[in-house]
């Protein structure tokens, strides 16, 4: 029973690796974090850059420099040994991934931004709206200066009045706890599943 709690668990980690690399880091760092998941755990140990670059198919200098930013964001750790090669003494680098460590770095983060959120000053935000027209509804259409900048043909009828919307730190608030649903779920997912090991 045990070993299958720990295989749950992992996944529900590993699940929460891949999100936050596919959320928040470009395409380079998500190849690079998938590939140092797969090495690690099909070795059930570390892995070496140059091994992760090979497998990767990047150049060296970039895994190095992409591990070396995951490693500032606590989702990977690395340590260094002596290695002989060739007749030569060297320090090599390896890395893992410490599931540990990377949740409480993304608890953390989600906290912080939360704490932000709560005391960041809130923008007004200009609303178009016309007052003659309406849409299928029977509602009177509205853009915001986002919409406005997008639409490709501009706005047809002269009678659309601005206003300035004061969008309150709640809705600010709901919109990031919507977009960071999966994630939240996922983290409260692998604290249960942590709790009943």
């Amino acid at each position: 029973m045990e070993v299958k709690n720990n295989m749950v668990q992992m996944k529900v980690m590993e699940e929460i690796a891949r999100m936050v690399v596919r959320a928040f880091y470009d395409e380079e760092t998500v190849i690079v974090m998938d590939v140092v998941m797969f090495m690690t755990k099909q070795s059930g140990s570390s892995v070496r850059d140059e091994d992760v670059a090979a497998e990767a198919k990047l150049q060296h200098k970039s895994v190095r420099r992409v591990l070396s930013k995951l490693e500032k964001n606590y989702l990977v750790k690395s340590f260094t040994r002596k290695e002989t090669r060739g007749g030569k003494e060297m320090m090599q680098q390896y890395w893992r991934i410490d599931y540990k460590m990377l949740i409480d770095a993304i608890k953390l983060r989600i906290h912080r931004m939360k704490k932000a959120l709560h005391v960041m000053p809130v923008e007004a935000i200009t609303k178009y709206m016309c007052n003659n027209c309406t849409d299928d509804d029977g509602n009177h259409p509205c853009w915001d200066e986002h919409d406005v900048q997008q639409l490709q043909f501009g706005i047809e009828c002269f009678e659309v009045e601005k206003s300035n919307d004061h969008g309150g730190q709640a809705d600010i608030h709901q919109r990031m706890q919507k977009q960071l649903s999966r994630l939240i779920d996922a983290l409260k997912k692998s604290e249960e599943v942590h709790n009943t090991c």
